[in-house]
Order: structure tokens, then sequence, then C-alpha cells
């Protein structure tokens, strides 16, 4: 065979090799990307999606319509929706239903199956809803003030106006009632259950009288007040499964079916190719690259060429070629999802935002694997050409030098390979040696606690993902703590229990034929628990026992010893109750006694450190027998903590006074319940530094405690490391 023959069947098989090996590499990486459920659960758990659905998209006011659209027929407030929405709609449930369907739309894109499970269950969505607004309407009436008169007629009257109020979604400002009127209970009960729009449940009429005999109309409109409208909730669901064609809502049939879209047709296309081509192409490319090399390596070999060398230099050239061909491709298609990701699609920000970050990890993924297994070629290729040079040279090298002068130098390059690996491993650290951190920073150290800033989390027991209703918070306070969070208030509180109504049930106004049927309704409709317990006002709508929740915060500082943090604790219990709490969790071996004088000058941050005692602990209401059981406000100064919105947020004195050593910026807004929105627009880190700085303009002082609702929201912490002057 001729020289010149052979080069060019080198090079008619090289390139050949070189399209084979670029078809291979293209149809591999589609085939563990794009068709495998694995990539994309990846690429959504690296950019924290589920989580940034809950805390940015569903938080954006852009989206408020979206979600308004979910609970519109029902009667319920917004900010209950905002507050519960994991319950609603848990995490885990739009997770593994997403997840469902990623499976079964890669298996349909394989053609191994002939439709896409994408039902989403809208049942447990309607029943969690329904459960919210029967919760959140109980305890609306609980709450309300008495507007009392002794005339049945006016009763009846003002009832209306009530039940009107309810039903229109207005909050009423107080409640209906009427002292116990002898034998009219029957009359009252009447007007009471003529509220109710159908047929009541059983046993609920009873109930009803019960609570009018012992003159409690609050409990009786407690138990009806759900039940308004009950006919146009359920309306309202059957709707929702109308609408969605049964109880399970197929949104992947719904997109594919509305899309006449250009995306849409190619993806359809692409399941024939990728069903019935891909896998053939796949083998054929495979079979391919292996023809061509064999090819290659005869041509050398009649050619009398180095026949490894011109096998390595064939898959090296193959290599760069599928570098530089995929970059060229990326660079002449940009980005797939601009028109998603750009200002002028339509979508709000937050979900821009998010489709940019998940395109940039796939796409990052898809050129990774590509380039890699082109780097992988170039490698392979690249060390063979370098080992089929060096080789002949150590040989030959070997060859003239003694032996004995080999094993001195191998002998030496080993013991010089042991102490430069020993001594980068026992290397010490003198930054972590010398310099102390404290709260996570040395420049806090030598301040005082009155000369810092702490983020705090309000209701920082109230937690989402703990499953309590109406919650303040998303994580556990263990959670918020390795979020940044340096403070917690907490709400202690025993189990509540039907005291007002047992008064009436032992006093001589009530029948005695209600007296027993009135203990068991009460007592067994929501029996009381013993002990004492993190609540927030009810603990049936969440609670963890103290002793536990204490212990946490425990051994959040046995695991951080260079951190100090402040609890102030809304006491609703005995000090003596509290202080035995704190000693069994072992939390109170932590705790900072502070000066009886409130003026006196606070210690550092590293004395307290270096103390151990590292929790600054106060209550609200009550001084206890121990030393450190002090009330907070002897020593701080607070601003109000009811407002209504964001813009009339002020810094005017509330408890406390003025002029103490220590200030609380109560900074949330108070609705029927927690607002997810409203926590995301006054948590952003600019609103809070203009707002402590409007504080200490007004109040000569900055604030040291910064509470908000949602603490995982926004940039509390970002926030009060600028106050801190750590950051611009």
């Amino acid at each position: 065979m001729s020289v010149r023959t052979a080069r060019t069947l080198r090079i008619v098989l090289g390139a050949l090799f070189t399209i084979s090996f670029l078809l291979f590499v293209l149809l591999m990486t589609v085939r563990y990307t794009v068709l495998d459920a694995a990539w994309y659960r990846e690429v959504l758990a690296e950019n924290r999606t589920y989580a940034r659905i809950y805390d940015k998209v569903l938080v954006d006011p852009e989206v408020k319509e979206v979600t308004d659209d979910l609970v519109g027929s029902l009667p319920i407030d917004r900010s209950l929706i905002d507050a519960n929405l994991r319950l609603v709609v848990p995490p885990d449930t739009l997770r593994d239903t997403l997840d469902r369907t990623l499976v079964t739309l890669t298996e349909w894109l394989r053609d191994e199956r002939d439709d896409i499970d994408a039902d989403f269950a809208i049942g447990s969505i309607e029943k969690n809803l329904e459960r919210l607004n029967r919760v959140y309407l109980t305890d609306l009436v609980s709450g309300l003030e008495p507007l009392v008169t002794n005339e049945i007629s006016v009763f009846t009257q003002r009832l209306e106006e009530f039940q009107a109020q309810i039903e229109a979604g207005q909050t009423p400002t107080a409640f209906p009632t009427l002292p116990p009127l002898p034998g009219a209970e029957g009359v009252v009960t009447d007007a009471l259950m003529a509220t109710i729009d159908g047929t009541p449940p059983p046993g609920v009429r009873d109930q009803v009288r019960a609570a009018v005999a012992a003159g409690d109309i609050n409990s009786a409109l407690a138990l009806l007040v759900p039940l308004y409208r009950a006919d146009d909730a359920a309306q309202s669901a059957r709707d929702l499964r109308e609408a969605a064609g049964g109880d399970q809502y197929d949104y992947g049939t719904q997109i594919v079916i509305t899309e006449d879209s250009p995306e849409v047709k190619a993806v359809m296309r692409a399941r024939t190719i990728i069903g019935d081509v891909l896998p053939i192409v796949t083998m054929l490319s495979a079979v391919l690259m292996g023809l061509t090399l064999a090819g290659i390596g005869y041509v050398a070999f009649r050619a009398r060429a180095n026949v490894p060398r011109t096998l390595a230099v064939t898959i090296f050239v193959g290599g760069v070629v599928v570098n530089v061909v995929w970059l060229i491709v990326r660079f002449v298609l940009g980005d797939p999802l601009s028109g998603l990701t750009s200002s002028d699609s339509g979508l709000p920000r937050s979900l821009r935002a998010l489709v940019d970050d998940l395109g940039d990890s796939a796409f990052s993924d898809f050129d990774g694997a590509i380039l890699g297994m082109g780097q992988l070629a170039i490698i392979a290729g690249g060390a063979t050409l370098l080992g089929l040079w060096l080789v002949p040279k150590a040989v030959t090298l070997v060859g003239r030098q003694s032996q004995r002068r080999l094993a001195y130098i191998g002998i030496a390059a080993g013991v010089a390979l042991v102490v430069l690996g020993a001594a980068l491993i026992l290397r010490p650290d003198p930054v972590e040696a010398v310099n102390q951190r404290c709260n996570g920073h040395e420049e806090l150290c030598d301040r005082r606690v009155d000369q810092v800033v702490f983020p705090m989390a309000h209701n920082a027991m109230s937690s989402s993902r703990q499953a309590w209703l109406n919650a303040n918070n998303d994580l556990p306070a263990p959670a918020q703590l390795d979020l940044g969070v340096r403070g917690l208030m907490l709400d202690w509180w025993d189990w509540e229990t039907p005291d007002r109504l047992l008064e009436f049930v032992e006093s001589e106004n009530i029948p005695p034929e209600y007296v027993d049927f009135l203990r068991a309704v009460v007592t067994g409709a929501n029996p009381p628990k013993p002990g004492t317990f993190l609540c927030h006002g009810f603990c049936k709508l969440g609670h963890t026992r103290l002793d536990r929740g204490l212990r946490d915060v425990k051994e959040w500082l046995d695991d951080n010893p260079d951190e100090v943090i402040v609890v102030i604790a809304e006491d609703h219990i005995p000090a003596k109750a509290g202080e035995d709490a704190m000693r069994r969790s072992g939390l109170a071996d932590y705790v900072y006694t502070p000066p009886k004088d409130p003026d006196a000058r606070w210690p550092t941050l590293r004395a307290l450190i270096e103390r151990d005692e590292r929790l600054i602990f106060f209550t609200e209401k009550r001084a206890g027998d121990a030393p450190w059981y002090r009330k907070g406000y002897q020593y701080m100064m607070e601003t109000p903590y009811t407002f209504a919105s964001p813009d009339v947020m002020s810094c005017a004195p509330k408890r406390g006074g003025t002029g103490k050593r220590l200030f609380l910026m109560n900074h949330w807004i108070q609705k029927a319940a927690p607002s997810r929105v409203d926590a995301a627009q006054v948590n952003a880190r600019r609103f809070i530094v203009e707002r402590a700085e409007q504080c200490k303009e007004e109040r000569g002082q900055l604030p040291n405690f910064i509470s908000v609702d949602f603490a995982s929201l926004g940039d509390v912490v970002g926030a009060t490391a600028q106050l801190n002057g750590l950051t611009r």
C-alpha cells in the first residue's frame, strides 16, 4: 500500500470516526440527561427549587392574582393562605407529584409508555383549605368583644348583621350576645341555627343549645360560623372537580392540549425520533467508531506506521473536534430559554429568576457532559502519545545508569514525598488558632451586647415545617439559628382549658339537665393536656413540649461554642414552671445573669463566651426567684407591633418606655395570620436598614434586636450585618 493511499484512507476513516464519536457523545449525553428523571431531580435540588417556590415565587406580589384564584370562592382571609401555604400544598406533595411526572415524562419520551402521569390530587388541597377556614373562623369569633343586649329582637337583628359580615369576607369587631334568659334557650337556639345554610352536621344543634343555656353565645357562634356558606364552599369544590375532570387534575394533559406552540410540536416530533431512532443510531455510532478505529489501525499496520501512535492521534483529534464543534453550536444557539427569562415574557420576576437558574444549571450539566467526554478522549490520546514518547527515553536512561544510583534516587524521592504529605496534613491553621470569631465575626468580639444588632425571629417556635397552623416561620428554631438568626421570641403556655364555660356549668344558673352534657362537650372537644408548651395562643393550632423546644436550643449552643443568642419568652405560665423547664432542659446552664441596675454596662460578647454564659434571657410578664429570670422591659424598650401594612410602621415608644440600653424593633405585619407576602417585602435588607436608621434618629439608639416573621424570607441576617458595620 502506498504512503499516499494510506494517508488518504486514514483521513477518511478519521473523519468517519470523529463524526461517529461526536454523534455517540451527543446521544449518550441526551440519554443520561434529558431522558433521565434523575438528572432533572438533581437540577431541581441544586437550585433549591421547592424552597424557592414557597419562599420567593409564591410570596411575589406579581403572583398574587394566581394564588387569589386558588381560594377566590372560599370565605377565608388572604393572609391565612400566605401563612399556611406549606400546609395547604405541602412541599412533599409538590415534590412527589413533580417527581412522578418527570419519571413518566422521560419514559414517554423514550416511547416506553403511552401517557404522562401528571395528576395532582385536588382533594387534599380542598380538605386543607376547608380545615384552615374552619380553624380561622373559629378562632376569629373566639377573640371578638361581646356586644350585649337584653332584647331577643335586637339580638336577632345584630346576628343577621354579623352573619352578613362573615359571608361578605369582612372581619366583625364584636359578636352579638345576651345574658341567660330563663325559658328562652329554644328561641335563641333557633335564631342561631337559622344562620346556617342547609342541614347542619349531627349534634351541632345540641351543642349550640348547651352553650346558649350556659350563657356562652361566643362558643355557640364559634361552632356555627365555619358552617356559613357551606353550600358555596361545596359548590366551589364541585366546580373545581368539574374543571379538573375528577379528583385528579391532569396538568400535563392540559398543557399538551392547550399549548399549540412550536415548542410542543417539536417535543412531539422529538418523541418519535427519540423512541424509534435514538437507540438504533446510538448503537450504530458505537459500532462505526469501533470499525473506523480498527480500519485506521489496519491501514497504519499495512503502511508500516506506528499503530498505537496513529490511533492515539485519531482519538486525540476526535476529542478536540467534539469540544470545538459543541462550543460553536452553543454559541450559535445562545440561550434557548431567553423567551421565558426576558423582562417582556410576562412571567413574574421571581419565576423568571428561578427559570433562569434552572436553565443555567441544566445547560451547564449538559455542556459539561459533552465537553467532559471530549476531554476524556483528549486526555486518553494525549497520555498515550506522551507515554509513547517517554517510555523509550526512560528505558534508555535506565540502561545507562547504575542500579545503585537509581535505588538512592528512589529512596530519597519516597522520603521526600512522605515528609511533604505529613507536613501538609499536620500543618496548623494560624487564623483559627489566633483569631476568635464571636457570632461569626472577629469585629463583634469586643463589642458590648448593647452595641450589637441581633437578627431575631418572632414566634420562633411556630414553624410550618412542623405542621403549625398560622405559622410565623417556615424553619424550626434550630434551623433558624443555623441560618444566622441570633434571637428567638418564644411563647410559653399551658394547654388551653374551657375554664370560662365550666364556670357556667358549676353555677346555679345552668339547668341540671345540661350540666353533664356540657361537661362532655367542653372536655371532649379539646381535652387539656398536662405540662407546659410552646404555643401561639391556642395549642391546638400547633405546639411543642416546652422542655423539648428549650432542649433543642441548648443542643444548638452545645454545638456552637462561639455564639451568643437572645431568648425573649412571652410567658403565660407561672415563673416557677418556666424556671423548672429551663433547668430540666439544661438551658439554664448557659444563662447570663444581668445586673439588677438596668443602666449598668453590658459585657462584651467575648466575655460572655469565655464565661460560657452565652444566653441572654428575658421574660415579658413575670420575674422569678432565680436571679437570671428577669422581666425584659426593665432592660429594653421597643416599638409598636400591630402594624397593618408596611407603610404605617413607626418607631414610637411602646413597652419599656424610653431611655433603655437595649432596643427591640418589632418588624412584622399583623393580620389575621402571618403574611408571607408582607414578610418578603419588609424583610428586604434595604427596608430593614432604612427603618432601623429611622428608629436610631427618632429614639437616639440603633435597635439591638430586629424581630421578623418568616426569618428565612428576605435578608434579615444581611441587614443586621450591615447595621453592625460588617458589610455595606
